[in-house]
């Protein structure tokens, strides 16, 4: 009846999707922000210069805030999706005994052969001679 249940394998889904709180209240407050600026700019446009504030602004301002809505989930959709198939490469490379961190460039080959940015520091001297 009692069992270790803080111990359980996963698959790691959990841990690599919202891991914190932090970044769970993000999700949640990007898609209320975004949900009430469409709105407001829905009522905005609906509004007529006879009724500014009529049932024609508020149907336009709800039916904004419905389509962000919808593209909102269709993004985080997306996003989990590459979560999945992230961690299905990770687990194929995991099967394959790639745990030899001196043959990582073979298994990641476009993670590391990745050109890097080139970082440049603004100091007076660099400011003068432009």
């Amino acid at each position: 009846m009692v069992g270790d249940i803080c111990c359980e394998e996963g698959d790691g889904r959990d841990a690599a999707e919202m891991n914190t709180y932090r970044s769970q209240l993000a999700v949640g407050a990007n898609l209320l922000v975004s949900m009430g600026t469409m709105f407001a700019v829905g009522y905005y446009a609906g509004g007529t210069r006879e009724e500014p504030h009529g049932p024609r602004a508020t149907m336009c301002g709800l039916a904004s805030c419905i389509i962000t809505m919808l593209i909102e989930m269709t993004l985080f959709l997306i996003g989990a999706s590459r979560v999945d198939a992230k961690q299905a490469e990770r687990a194929e490379i995991a099967k394959k005994g790639a745990h030899d961190l001196t043959r990582l460039r073979e298994y990641y080959p476009r993670q590391i052969l990745a050109p890097k940015r080139r970082v440049t520091q603004f100091t007076r001297h660099n400011l003068k001679q432009m």
